[in-house]
């Protein structure tokens, strides 16, 4: 349990809706969700008070900085060990008390099965939907030791974001 007054928890990722329970997070408490998938998560564990921004960690702070006080508690941030925006960061230049717990960890692939293999070799693969920076990267990696950057070259790379989309552009995705 967290031992100071709670406003908020800022959830990035439906990976770490578990620890709303592990951390003994009251279900009437004010949960922002990066996008409906993890508001659906947590609305599955019984929190009653979720808001939901627009599926990017910028538009999670929008919301934030637009819901909460800067005198009303502290706001946790639930996260993954690899995160593009730290969101308590920005929250604590703005003046508010803010904290980012680590709740999960995440494992790159090693590689990439041989299904996906052949049919990227195969012409069978149209688009790849890319959700982070961490994930382009990875798949850039593995698309790579598996020699399929040149298969890669016609099939269009589908970002959640702007800047995942800059990054691709840098690798030469399409």
């Amino acid at each position: 349990p967290i031992n100071q007054k709670l406003q908020a928890v800022l959830i990035t990722s439906s990976a770490a809706v578990f620890a709303l329970e592990k951390l003994m997070i009251e279900k009437d408490l004010l949960i922002l969700a990066i996008g409906q998938k993890t508001a659906d998560k947590v609305k599955k564990l019984c929190y009653k008070n979720i808001f939901i921004a627009n599926n990017s960690a910028a538009s999670l702070l929008n919301l934030a900085l637009e819901k909460l006080s800067k005198s009303s508690g502290l706001i946790l941030y639930l996260s993954g060990e690899i995160i593009t925006l730290d969101l308590a960061q920005k929250l604590e230049e703005q003046k508010f008390s803010a904290q980012r717990i680590v709740v999960y960890k995440t494992t790159p692939n090693k590689k990439l099965s041989t299904t996906a293999i052949d049919e990227i070799k195969n012409g069978n693969i149209c688009e790849v939907w890319i959700y982070s920076k961490n994930s382009l990267k990875i798949f850039y990696k593995l698309a790579k030791q598996h020699n399929l950057l040149e298969c890669l070259n016609g099939i269009k790379i589908l970002c959640l974001t702007k800047e995942i989309a800059d990054l691709a552009s840098e690798m030469n995705f399409l």
